[in-house]
Formats: structure tokens, sequence, C-alpha cells
């Protein structure tokens, strides 16, 4: 299916993925964490998906729909959906939530020195 393109069940194709990819010899299973971001007439949009392997197994994935999110920009985009997942893995205490909230910090651009013009 062409990125943008939406099926018969109202879910959209991404044109882009930010994947954290489990670090695992081998492993064909699910990413710890990604983050799809779609761009359309109306703007941008983004959805979360997480895997966590430890303690309880939490996971949640999110499909990109006309009721996702709406962003001016793609960075808005990301950082919305970093908002989204960063309590998830805050709340933990284990491996594959302090890889993703790395991750996150890794992901948010940075902000601009709204100062340095005056020095």
């Amino acid at each position: 299916m062409t990125a943008g393109a939406k099926n018969m069940f109202g879910v959209y194709t991404p044109h882009e993925v930010l994947t954290l990819e489990r670090d695992r010899k081998g492993w064909r299973g699910l990413p710890v964490a990604s983050i799809e971001l779609l761009h359309d007439s109306s703007g941008w949009r983004s959805a979360i998906n997480y895997q966590f392997m430890h303690g309880d197994c939490a996971g949640h994935g999110e499909p990109l729909t006309d009721r996702s999110p709406h962003y001016p920009s793609r960075d808005a985009a990301i950082a919305g959906a970093a908002e989204r997942l960063r309590p998830a893995a805050a709340r933990r205490d284990d491996g594959d939530a302090r890889k993703v909230l790395a991750w996150l910090d890794e992901l948010q651009p940075a902000q601009a020195d709204l100062f340095a013009s005056l020095i």
C-alpha cells in the first residue's frame, strides 16, 4: 500500500516510521517503540506503539486514522508522540523504559537559543 493511503478500515499507511529496535541478536518481534508519521493536506499526524518485555510486558498500539492528533509540522508531531509515549516509560524502572526515555530525548528537536542574538 502506498504511503498516505487509507485502507478500507480507515487506517493510513505512514510516510515515515521512527523505530527503536530491540537489541537482541536474531530478534524478529516487535520493536521496543515506534512513532508513525503521516503528512496530509491538514498537516502532520502521529501514532505511537510500544512493547515492554519486562515485568507485566505492557504494550500499546495506535493506528493512524482521521482521529489521530493533527500537528502543524513534523517536529510538532514527533513532540506530540513523545508526550504521549513518555508517561508510559517514565512510570517503569526497567531497561526497556530507560531505552525509550533516552531515545525520546534524542528525537526531540533542540530548542533554539532565543537569547543568542542578544549576546
